[in-house]
């Protein structure tokens, strides 16, 4: 199976934790990569025998950067990260189009959840497709 994990790096994130987290979670054959521009993250979503993962770092973008993704590869996830979370970045979140948000108590930190989830950070929006 062709999974690739895509951390995009925007205004100097601190995904380097993060990257090292996945890299140590995920399966041997997966990919993990820092991609530092949309522009070098599209051409990597178009084999669409592939299963992808984009991570980018809340900002008014996000929206834009998710809808990028979906266009080159409809069925990518798009998990958006947030240093801290609130009803309005929620709200901008949903209106951006995404249909999950996780929101925890506390400032940053990192490590894995009872859940399974690896914890990055105080909030963390999932943006899918729109379905039809």
């Amino acid at each position: 199976m062709n999974v690739s994990i895509h951390l995009l790096l925007t205004n100097g994130d601190g995904f380097a934790e993060l990257q090292r987290a996945f890299c140590e979670e995920a399966p041997a054959d997966w990919n993990v990569s820092l991609v530092t521009s949309v522009e070098r993250l599209l051409p990597r979503l178009a084999d669409p025998s592939g299963h992808h993962l984009v991570v980018v770092s809340y900002s008014k973008q996000a929206g834009d950067i998710a809808a990028s993704v979906h266009r080159t590869a409809r069925d990518a996830a798009v998990v958006v990260v947030a240093e801290r979370g609130n009803v309005d970045l929620a709200a901008q979140a949903i209106e951006a189009g995404a249909t999950d948000a996780r929101v925890r108590a506390g400032g940053a930190a990192s490590g894995s959840g009872g859940d399974g989830m690896t914890r990055v950070g105080a909030s963390t929006y999932i943006l899918r497709p729109q379905t039809l």
